[in-house]
């Protein structure tokens, strides 16, 4: 993606509340970008899972950069939803060498995705 498409799609997204309200500064993706990274959420693309989610292995269409996805499963709720923006926003502030940063991540009604480098 050259850096004008780039900037063309930061201004026509809509920065919701809570984006402000979290600091929040990886990219949000759009959900079919996330299906197509990791071929529908196929479970051969497993990695790793939890009580209420999942870690896919994927790589993002547009970049060929190699993803971590990690899905939350349960039903989306408030407290979910914010735990992810929460989550997002404190990884993106911390430096670590063993901390990957998120490079993104997902809100809607099907889940909670985040992104991380891999």
């Amino acid at each position: 993606m050259c850096l004008k498409d780039f900037l063309m799609k930061k201004e026509n997204e809509i920065v919701e509340d809570w984006e402000v309200e979290y600091g929040v500064e990886p990219h949000r993706f759009p959900y079919k970008d996330l299906v197509r990274a990791t071929g529908g959420f196929n479970e051969k693309k497993v990695v790793g899972e939890g009580r209420y989610n999942k870690v896919f292995k994927g790589v993002l269409p547009h970049s060929k950069d190699q993803i971590a996805l990690k899905r939350v499963f349960d039903k989306p709720s408030t407290p979910i939803k914010e735990n992810t923006i929460a989550l997002v926003g404190t990884i993106s502030r911390l430096h670590h060498p063993n901390l990957l940063g998120p490079l993104g991540y997902n809100t809607s009604s099907r889940g909670q995705e985040l992104l991380l480098d891999l």
